[in-house]
């Protein structure tokens, strides 16, 4: 399950709730959402959803 979690100095991400165990974290909303392009997991920016995956680059619009 990923949980909203705080940095000490108090900037929101998103991360496992078994931290530190789960070395899963990003800066950005998930979403349950699957790339189609590699599998990999979308994240909310804006009005889009992106592949996590830096070399993916995969962009799709987000349904609300």
């Amino acid at each position: 399950d990923v949980v909203i979690r705080k940095t000490k100095k108090g900037r929101k991400y998103y991360g496992c709730i078994n931290n530190p165990e789960c070395e899963f974290m990003t800066w950005q909303k998930p979403s349950n959402t699957r790339c189609e392009k590699c599998g990999g997991f979308m994240v909310e920016k804006g009005s889009k959803l992106v592949c996590d995956d830096k070399s993916c680059g995969h962009v799709m619009a987000l349904d609300k």
